[in-house]
C-alpha cells in the first residue's frame, strides 16, 4: 500500500470509533416501501429517511432538498440543507 494509502486510513479509520452505525431492519425497508409508493422516492433516498423515522431522528441533513422536502414537511422532519 501507498504511503498516502496509509496516511488516509490512519485518519480515517478513528473516525468510526465515534460513530453510531443504524441497523436497516425489516420495519426500516416497509418503511421505505411505503415513501417510494406515498411520494415516488428513489430506494436509496426512501432508505434514508425511514431511517429517520424508526429511530426517531428529527434532523436531516441533506444537499438533494427537492426528493426530501414533500416527505419531510408532510411527516415534520426538520429539513436542513447543508452546504
Amino acid at each position: 500500500m501507498s504511503l498516502i494509502g496509509k496516511e488516509f486510513l490512519s485518519s480515517v479509520y478513528p473516525i468510526f470509533d465515534v460513530l453510531n452505525f443504524l441497523v436497516v431492519n425489516r420495519d426500516v425497508v416497509s418503511v421505505a416501501n411505503d415513501f417510494i409508493k406515498e411520494y415516488g422516492l428513489p430506494p436509496n433516498d426512501a432508505l434514508i429517511l425511514a431511517t429517520c423515522k424508526c429511530y426517531k431522528i428529527e434532523c436531516l441533513a441533506t444537499l438533494d432538498v427537492e426528493d426530501f422536502k414533500e416527505p419531510c414537511v408532510e411527516r415534520r422532519f426538520k429539513e436542513e440543507n447543508v452546504y
